[in-house]
C-alpha cells in the first residue's frame, strides 16, 4: 500500500489481493476443522480475526478507488492483528496444555508454532 501511494501504480496493490485469497483459503480450510467443545472460543477467535483483518486488507486493495475506506483499515489494522496474535497464542498454550503436536510437514502445524 505504501509502494501505491507513492507511485500511483494499481499494480503494486495486486500483491494485497494475494494475501486476501490466501487468508481466505486459511479462514474456509479452518472451518472445516472440527473443534472439540473445550477449544471452540479460541478456534472462533481466530476466525473471527482472520476475517477481520482480512477484510481490512481487502480495504486497503480498494483504497485506490475509495481512500477513505483505505485510511480507516489502516487505522484499525494493528488493533485487529494483536487480537489474532493473541487468539494464535491461546491455541499454542492449548496445544501445549493437550500435549497436540504436528510435525512440520502436517496441517496443524502452523497453528501450533505461532504462525504471527
Amino acid at each position: 500500500l505504501k509502494t501505491f501511494t507513492e507511485t500511483n501504480n494499481k499494480s503494486d496493490l495486486e500483491k494485497l489481493k494475494t494475501v486476501v485469497e490466501k487468508n481466505t483459503q486459511t479462514i474456509n480450510e479452518s472451518l472445516k476443522v472440527s473443534v472439540p467443545k473445550s477449544a471452540v472460543n479460541i478456534h472462533m477467535d481466530f476466525l473471527n480475526g482472520m476475517s477481520r483483518l482480512t477484510e481490512m486488507i481487502l480495504e486497503m486493495y480498494r483504497s485506490s478507488d475509495d481512500p477513505l475506506s483505505g485510511l480507516v483499515a489502516i487505522g484499525n489494522y494493528q488493533k485487529t492483528f494483536t487480537e489474532l496474535k493473541s487468539a494464535d497464542e491461546r491455541i499454542g498454550v492449548y496445544f501445549n496444555k493437550k500435549n497436540i503436536v504436528y510435525k512440520s510437514s502436517e496441517d496443524g502445524y502452523v497453528f501450533a508454532n505461532n504462525i504471527f
